[in-house]
């Protein structure tokens, strides 16, 4: 299936900062007047500053809520300010634009929270993350933050529970009580109800409610990358207005290099929500047991993919556990799926792992996209295994007629392995490397060197025959005795050393050890006469071939 997803990927290289990212944005931005400011207005706006009043401090420092990228000498971009700091900012040419600071809402219906489920984590089998799990693929240290409530210690979390931050109070207490963001959490990292039960948890509370304002979701989304940095930002939250503060700093997180997946909302209807609906983030519906469509979940160009969000099984912020519906509780799913994914890769951006979740999920409804169910419902254990086929290539042992073969590697395509020192054995033959075909040449590589995996390759054992084998030299230098035979590896073939002195009295008879190199520790150089090398078949000294012989004398 072929999608076009390609073009959510960073737009710009990544050698320019997040900043200087951040300010080509604002440059970009159209500048449009904000809405009308009445004298009784008693609204909260966010207005972005002009550089002359970011350096005017003496004029905004004790007043406002600033927020923006972190970094910045000035202060930041932008100001949370009343009606009428609103006005006399405007009277002073210090406002590039501005906006209301309008409210949020978390993407749960009112009335769909059922205290108990009796079957458990369903919705796992239902996007395979039960087999993804099995195969060991957990999303283990995958950074997820998740703005919402914030997050109560539970069970499911365990230590995966990182310290966050209330953007409500300006504090570390993140506390949830609500319960919304405990239960989306434990369908990301849960220990049972988790996609991605080795993933960590930053809570970055943005709700005391169900409801919130701009101002606050874009300061966690600024502090997700900047303070904690988030791999992966969970936004189970939605606003029907196309906020341009939301825009900015939804692409200020995204041009960093983090993934965003957001709720598509609960209207029922073709209206878009956003974050949802911006080009660098994506929305996720939900379906009820049955795989069909919720009824609530809507449908339109933010649709990506669905995911299980009715009656689904979560943690409960006050013990235990609850079924939740809605999309917010779809989208942990799939912010749980790209945690896997990126811990398979760490290389992925986002807009290649979101076209690994596009090309490998289960398509319904009408024929490739569709409004209703996007790309179709997710299949964690597709994604996992397409991921997994692309970032790394298979290396099998052969032992070619012999036994105890290496393990088959896995190893990153495009690096370098190391062939294990590890070596087969097989009677009556000496091993004598590896071989392997690739692009038709054949190649041989001796124990522990070192070659460039690019492609599935079998590597073979190579043996030579003990009959055919023979010694090809003998040395005698600083004393040591060095012999060496016709092939690069010893491998059981053992070699018998004998040392001869004057009148061909015998001074020592042994083995060489597997380096073929035997230091005479308690024998004077001019002691020894000559030396004789020999393969031995077996215990019982039988010569294979010709012994080497080196004749010395007292002077040499």
């Amino acid at each position: 299936m072929m999608n076009s997803h390609a073009n959510r990927r960073p737009r710009f290289p990544h050698a320019l900062s997040a900043a200087a990212l951040f300010a080509a944005l604002c440059t970009l931005l159209v500048l449009l007047p904000g809405p009308a400011v009445s004298a009784e207005d008693d609204a909260d706006y966010i207005v972005l500053l002009s550089d002359q009043a970011r350096q005017e401090t003496a004029l905004l420092a004790e007043e406002g809520t600033f927020f923006g990228p972190a970094g910045e000498e000035a202060l930041p971009p932008f100001a949370v300010v009343d009606g009428a700091l609103l006005r006399e900012l405007l009277r002073d040419g210090a406002v590039v634009w501005y906006e209301e600071d309008c409210a949020v809402t978390l993407e749960e219906p009112a009335g769909d929270t059922v205290l108990l489920a009796e079957d458990g984590p369903w919705h796992l089998s239902v996007i395979h993350a039960d087999q993804t799990v099995a195969a060991g693929y957990t999303g283990l240290n995958i950074k997820v933050g998740v703005i919402d409530s914030g997050c109560r210690a539970h069970s499911e979390l365990g230590e995966r529970l990182l310290p966050g931050w209330n953007y409500l109070t300006d504090t570390a207490d993140t506390l949830d009580n609500i319960g919304h963001g405990t239960a989306v959490a434990s369908l990301i990292a849960g220990e049972t109800t988790g996609a991605a039960p080795g993933a960590y948890i930053v809570p970055l509370k943005c709700f005391d409610q169900s409801t919130t304002t701009v101002s606050y979701i874009c300061q966690a989304l600024y502090g997700a990358v900047d303070t904690f940095g988030c791999d992966i930002i969970n936004m189970s939250l939605g606003i029907s207005v196309n906020s341009q503060s939301l825009r900015a700093a939804v692409n200020y997180v995204t041009d960093s290099g983090a993934v965003l997946v957001c709720a598509a909302g609960n209207g029922g209807t073709a209206t878009v929500y956003y974050p949802a609906g911006y080009d660098s983030a994506v929305g996720i519906g939900a379906l009820d047991r049955n795989g069909s469509v919720y009824s609530r979940s809507n449908h339109n160009r933010s649709l990506f993919l669905t995911a299980p969000g009715v009656d689904v099984y979560s943690a409960n912020y006050l013990g235990g556990y609850k079924v939740r519906t809605g999309t917010s509780f779809a989208t942990p799913l799939v912010s749980g799926a790209a945690a896997v994914l990126l811990r398979i890769d760490p290389t992925l951006t986002a807009g290649a792992l979101f076209d690994y979740l596009a090309m490998t999920a289960q398509d319904r409804g009408s024929e490739g996209w569709d409004e209703y169910y996007g790309w179709g419902v997710m299949d964690m254990s597709a994604a996992a295994e397409a991921v997994y086929d692309h970032a790394y290539r298979t290396i099998l042992f052969d032992a070619n007629g012999g036994s105890g073969a290496p393990e088959t590697q896995a190893v990153r395509n495009n690096t370098a392995l190391r062939l294990p020192a590890e070596t087969p054995v097989r009677d009556g033959y000496a091993f004598a490397g590896w071989e392997l075909t690739r692009d038709g040449t054949q190649e041989t590589y001796d124990p522990q060197s070192e070659f460039t995996v690019d492609a599935d390759l079998t590597m073979r054992a190579l043996w030579t025959s003990v009959t055919d084998l023979r010694l090809t030299d003998i040395s005698l230098e600083n004393g040591t005795v060095a012999v060496r035979l016709n092939h690069p590896a010893w491998n059981g073939c053992r070699i018998g050393i004998a040392l001869y002195g004057e009148g061909n009295r015998m001074l020592r008879c042994c083995l060489a050890p597997p380096s073929g190199e035997l230091a005479l520790e308690s024998l004077k150089r001019n002691d020894v006469h000559y030396v004789k090398a020999f393969l031995l078949e077996d215990s019982m000294g039988l010569p294979l071939c010709e012994c080497l012989e080196l004749e010395l004398t007292a002077a040499s």
